[in-house]
């Protein structure tokens, strides 16, 4: 019999393994994006495990249905939790019996606390998550026991309680805290594995773009800036009608200036003079820089900032990022709007937050996002927020984004945050 629960749990760990196939693979099903196929796959590893069961006395069975719906859940959305509740409890009304309304029971038991905590989780450190799963696991097990028990108050009998099936319980249980453990350990490993490619590729792309900049820039814009300066010597002694010509071409001649900076921001080595900064004097300062421009798009900018919060860094770097990201937000409102500008502290980081109310971004654009010559602007570069994820991660941080199209954008920007007082006061 625990021979049987042994299989059980090499079934929960395939769906990890084929997400790991199909992921690597060139053809790949981008599971990660299909949270259909993410319910099929895990809903087909429950019903592999009802299929196979541990049988204890009549009526009374054993398997590991619930581990892998508590993975979906976890790790899932609407669409792949849903999938797989339909392919268990569908299943297991076709199977039949006298106990399968129970299936039901298990379900809204387990779906209640899965749902509860799944925030709580998705937040949490890896070994957090660890330790969570165990105690899933156990409640998994625990659940299964109270339906038992139900199951056996309606037919008149204890014959659960036997005392030769208590080892099969420990082992039950047993088993499912390290199937639940092993699912999660699976899916981190593989998670991360995929946001180190994909930031393996855009350091590549990134140092392609640098060298191909450090290598043209500069020739290219001399010309340019002495063309412009004919043109404009030329335009004053021409009528009206051909100096709005003359406008024209100076105009693209400054947005091809502004396409060389952009190339120039990531090629040139920048030095760097690092020192305290203080967040709320930041924002005020950045705030009085973009007024301007926020005025002219009605858009609206407000901030708000703990107190004494510091961050160690260049402040030249730190202000164009955020200046880069706020001027973004402007740019993607189209009528009037709103941009709400946030610092708060998270642990041992500053978490700053840039949220606007623009036109908002699908997921296929948010990933693309920092990827060379990726814009969702009319005219732009891509290379601008390039540049501010360099500098971001120049200051040892991370930029991530949240965003939901029609809804607006939310920047998420996370530094080591600078705390000892006595340390500040070195630099004063």
């Amino acid at each position: 019999m625990i021979r049987d629960l042994l299989l059980h749990l090499l079934i929960i760990l395939l769906p990890n393994f084929m997400y790991q196939f199909l992921n690597e693979n060139k053809r790949r099903f981008y599971l990660h994006k299909n949270q259909i196929g993410i319910g099929l796959l895990y809903g087909m590893s429950s019903i592999l495990c009802m299929t196979f069961p541990t049988d204890l006395e009549k009526g009374f069975i054993l398997d590991l249905r619930w581990i892998p719906y508590s993975i979906v859940i976890l790790y899932g959305n609407k669409g792949s939790w849903a999938t797989a509740l339909a392919l268990i409890l569908g299943y297991r009304m076709y199977l039949g019996g006298p106990a399968a309304y129970t299936a039901w029971i298990t379900a809204f038991l387990l779906s209640i606390v899965l749902f509860s905590i799944r925030k709580k989780f998705r937040n949490a450190t890896l070994h957090f998550r660890l330790a969570m799963a165990s105690l899933l696991g156990f409640f998994a097990f625990f659940a299964v026991m109270f339906i038992f028990l139900i199951f056996s108050y309606t037919q008149s009998s204890m014959a659960f309680l036997k005392s030769e099936n208590l080892q099969i319980y420990f082992a039950y249980a047993l088993l499912s805290i390290i199937a639940m453990n092993l699912s999660v350990f699976m899916i981190e490993t593989i998670h991360e594995k995929i946001l180190m490619e994909n930031e393996i590729q855009r350091a590549e792309k990134l140092h392609v773009i640098s060298e191909l900049a450090a290598s043209i820039a500069h020739e290219v814009r001399n010309p340019l800036t002495v063309a412009r300066g004919f043109i404009q010597l030329t335009s004053r002694s021409l009528d009206e009608s051909n100096q709005k010509y003359m406008n024209i071409a100076i105009s693209e001649l400054d947005r091809a200036e502004y396409i060389i900076s952009d190339y120039l921001n990531l090629a040139k080595p920048q030095s760097e003079k690092i020192e305290p900064l203080h967040i709320a004097e930041m924002f005020e300062n950045i705030l009085d820089i973009l007024s301007s421009f926020a005025m002219i798009r009605n858009v609206e900018i407000y901030s708000e900032s703990e107190p004494d919060l510091w961050i160690l860094g260049d402040k030249v770097k730190c202000k164009q990022a955020l200046i880069n990201l706020i001027k973004n937000s402007i740019e993607s409102i189209e009528k009037r709007g709103r941009i709400d500008v946030q610092a708060k502290r998270k642990g041992n980081q500053v978490i700053i937050h840039v949220i606007d109310t623009g036109s908002g971004m699908t997921k296929e654009q948010v990933a693309r996002l920092g990827y060379p010559f990726y814009t969702t602007k009319e005219k732009g570069t891509g290379l601008g927020l390039m540049v501010t994820f360099r500098l971001i991660e120049s200051l040892g941080g991370k930029l991530e984004f949240e965003s939901e199209l029609g809804k607006g954008t939310t920047a998420i920007i996370s530094i080591p945050l600078f705390m000892p007082a006595q340390e500040i006061s070195k630099f004063s």
